[in-house]
Parts: C-alpha cells; structure tokens; sequence
C-alpha cells in the first residue's frame, strides 16, 4: 500500500487577526475550484477538504510519502527545516490557486494524529471563537458534501471527517459543551441589545440570510423588534425568507434607504468586498441627529469597511471583537471541557487504530493467503500418499488443517493489527522476512 500521511495546512482566530485571514478567504465557488484543481491528474494530493468560515481557512490534504518532511504546528516535524516546509505546503496549495505567501507568517501546519486532533477539537467546539459552538458542524458538514461532490475525499480524509463529525455529535449529546446556546450570532445580538438598551420595537435589518444570518433570525425574533428588514443577494431569497419569518424583504439597491430607519444592522453576506463603505454610513448618520447605529459585521471578509467605526453614532464591531464579549458567559460551558476531551481522545484511539489496520491488512492478507497455499500444497501432497482413505477421513484432515492455520495466525493476526500501525514500517519489514513473503509461498 501506497503510503501517505494526512496534513492540516491553515489559519484560524489562534494565529490571524481577522484583517490577516480575510485576506485568504474563500467564496464557495472558489473553494469549489481548488477542489476541482485538486483532484485532477498530476495535483499532487491523495484527497483534499476545505474548511473555510470566518474563523478558520483550513486545508486537510492526504498527501503521499515524499512530504514527510512537512512540520507540526510546533515545527517539530522529521527535522525539516519549517520555513522551507512551510514554502513547500505553500508551493502544493499554490498549484490549486491558493495563494498563502501574505499570510505566510500566520500560516500552522499539522501532521498525522496531530491534525486528527485539531480537527476533532474543531468539531466538538473547543477551538471556536465562542466555546461549545455547535455552528461548526454544520460547517464541516458542508465542507465534506463539497469534496465528496468533487470526489476529493480519499479513505483517510474520509475517516479523518467522520472522526470529527462523531467527535463533535458526542461531545453536544454527551456534555454541556453546547448547552446555553452562544453562538457567534446570539452573542453579537446580545451585545447589541445592551448597547441599545433593548430591541424591542426597535429596527433591525438582516444582510445575508446563510447560516448565520439564519441563526441570527432565531435569536432576533425572541428579542420582539418592531420591523425586521430581510437583505439579500440572491433578492428571491429575502422575499422567501421574510414570508416564513414574518418580516419585511429589501434589495441590495435599498440599503442606504433602510439605514436611515435602522437601530442595529447584522450583516454576514460572505461578499468578497465591503457591502457599506464609510461614505454610505456617513451619509446615513448625517441624517438621524444623535441616534446610534450598532452594525455587527459578522462577515470574512468584511461586509463594513472598518472605517465606518471612527463615524460619530456608528457602533462598530466585527467578529473579532466578540471574542472578549463571551467570556462571562462561558463557565457553565468551560466544566464540560474535561469530559468532551475524553471523547475527542476516545474517537482519536478509534481513528488511529483503524489506520494502524489499514497498515498491516494488507500483510496480514498475504500471510494468510501464503499459509492457505502451503496448507492446500500439503494436503494435496498428504491425499496422494493416502490414497486409500475414505473420502470422509479426507475431508477432516482438510478440516483439521484449515483449523490449524488459523490457530496459529490467530494471535500473530491480532497483534499485527493493535501494534503494527505503531511500530511501522519495522515490523513489516521483519514479518516479511521471517515468512518470506516476497519469495513463492511453498518454495
């Protein structure tokens, strides 16, 4: 078996501002295209999946032996040098259209169990900007129906994802990880609500209707505003949205009119450039005397060019800014992390032992195959010497022999398969040797 090794290449709330990681943010029909680059002939790359939200832009990659040399997050990897491996990750991604070099600084690579790990503490919520998190799922979710769509997901990335999805399922089913619900978007509205006092009765609009905005929705209507405007893109979209919520749908074109009326503005389109320049928000401010506007730009890249911030009235903040916000919040969320820990390391030690399988199947295959020739070669040796015996007699020497074979392989078999993943390459090596594998079995 080929072998290879699976790599987490990325830049995540940890290492980047989010002024450094919209620079390499990731529209879904872009995400779509390095997909699309990536599993075609010559790429490079066994499998590859995309995970790309506001906080993270992270690429898993199933990559054959010659990149060994590639470091952790901690750049103890293989003593390779970590600013050449690093261009060299750099160099593999800029072959699907990605280009790292302005956030090369920022950039954390992991290997192996390594990056198996980070991915399960991903799922289960404990990397998020905002603990328990449940969000995320459906991200990677997403992440992995897109690189199935492209047929990018070999069998390590496909264990690797299912890993991660049952780590995060359990961790939410198990815990209190994500009891007291906090996501990113209900702690922007709250933060909202107690700078305005209440939002009762007051304005809101809604840029962007995608999964944040969605869940925005949700923690919206039970805050009772007075008129909830619904903006889209897609203009179908909030007129079908604002029907099954109740409120009012606007287009792109009637931003600046709605402003005028706004109390809060939560925008999350996903847009690669700013959906409210400084000047529009200037103009908007101009005209409503001392009343605050509080625009939370959950957006990567921004939907709000930062600007607007310093505009008397404008009540600015960005998913960053949130960061600081939660933390009083969280207590109740923090005592689970214990037990969401064990899981994650549950499901690893499942993970890596279906690896250290996967490892030695194949040599176990062969040594079965080669004791099952052996034992027909000297079966049929045994019938021609007693040709006299009954049919009967015969068949339970052949049964006798088949027990005997798997007698003696039973254990070999069993512990080939619990530390054969974990000694590698050394233990195949000398099984291969003490069986003669490479010569013809009988020989």
């Amino acid at each position: 078996m080929p072998s290879s090794e699976t790599y987490c290449i990325g830049i995540n709330h940890h290492t980047a501002p989010v002024h450094i990681r919209e620079q390499v943010a990731l529209t879904k029909a872009r995400q779509r295209e390095v997909l699309a680059t990536a599993v075609s002939e010559g790429a490079g790359v066994q499998g590859l999946l995309v995970l790309a939200t506001c906080n993270r832009v992270e690429f898993y990659a199933s990559l054959p032996g010659r990149m060994g040399s590639l470091p952790s997050r901690t750049g103890q990897g293989a003593g390779a040098d970590v600013s050449l491996s690093r261009r060299e990750a750099m160099r593999l991604l800029a072959g699907f259209g990605v280009d790292l070099r302005p956030v090369e600084e920022h950039l954390f690579i992991q290997c192996g169990e390594e990056a198996a790990r980070h991915l399960g503490r991903v799922a289960a919520g404990l990397d998020a900007v905002v603990l328990g998190e449940a969000q995320i799922l459906g991200q990677i979710d997403a992440a992995v129906r897109m690189a199935r769509e492209h047929g990018a997901l070999d069998a390590h990335l496909e264990a690797l994802v299912q890993f991660g999805l049952k780590a995060g399922r359990r961790a939410r089913a198990e815990t209190g990880i994500g009891r007291n619900p906090v996501s990113v978007s209900s702690v922007g509205i709250r933060l909202a609500e107690r700078v305005l006092g209440t939002l009762r009765g007051r304005t809101v609009v809604v840029l962007g209707l995608g999964e944040t905005g969605q869940l925005a929705l949700k923690v919206l209507l039970r805050m009772h505003p007075g008129r909830l405007v619904l903006i889209n893109r897609t203009h179908e979209t909030a007129v079908r949205q604002a029907a099954e919520w109740g409120a009012e749908a606007a287009t792109i074109q009637d931003l600046p009119t709605v402003l005028a009326d706004a109390d809060l503005v939560f925008s999350a389109t996903g847009c690669p450039y700013p959906m409210m320049g400084r000047d529009m928000l200037a103009r908007t401010m101009a005209g409503r005397a001392a009343r605050e506007l509080v625009v939370m730009d959950m957006a990567v890249p921004h939907d709000v060019e930062p600007e607007a911030a310093h505009i008397p009235g404008v009540r600015l903040f960005d998913v960053d800014a949130l960061e600081s916000e939660v933390t009083a919040s969280l207590a109740r969320r923090r005592q689970a992390i214990p037990d969401v820990e064990r899981i994650v390391d549950e499901e690893l030690g499942r993970l890596m032992t279906w690896r250290a399988q996967r490892h030695t199947e194949p040599l176990i295959s062969e040594l079965r195959q080669q004791a099952e020739a052996i034992r027909q070669q000297e079966v049929a040796r045994f019938a021609r010497r007693m040709a006299t015996l009954e049919p009967d007699v015969q068949e339970q020497v052949d049964r006798f022999s088949q027990a005997l074979v798997q007698k003696l392989l039973h254990h070999p078999t069993i512990q080939l398969r619990e530390t054969g993943g974990e000694s590698g390459p050394d233990v195949t090596g000398v099984v291969r040797q003490l069986f003669q594998l490479d010569r013809r079995a009988g020989t």
